[in-house]
């Protein structure tokens, strides 16, 4: 829980351009889920899941340190 709490505004960012690219493709594609409680808490562990993996990888290079997350 540590761990997600520093790395929250990270994951905040990365879901909004997620949620940006995923509507506009779900819209292209005329596709219509019906809502569904099980898929949206999936689809969120994935998402936490990704985005640590892609902050620690992020967190290796002092260039995308800098430029991305501000350290």
């Amino acid at each position: 829980i540590v761990r997600l709490g520093q790395t929250s505004l990270f994951i905040y960012g990365l879901n909004i351009v997620f949620n940006l690219y995923y509507t506009k493709a779900l819209a292209l594609l005329h596709i219509n889920f019906r809502f569904n409680y099980l898929i949206p808490v999936i689809v969120t562990i994935i998402f936490i899941l990704v985005s640590d993996r892609l902050y620690k990888l992020m967190d290796k290079n002092k260039f995308t340190r800098m430029a991305f997350l501000g350290k």
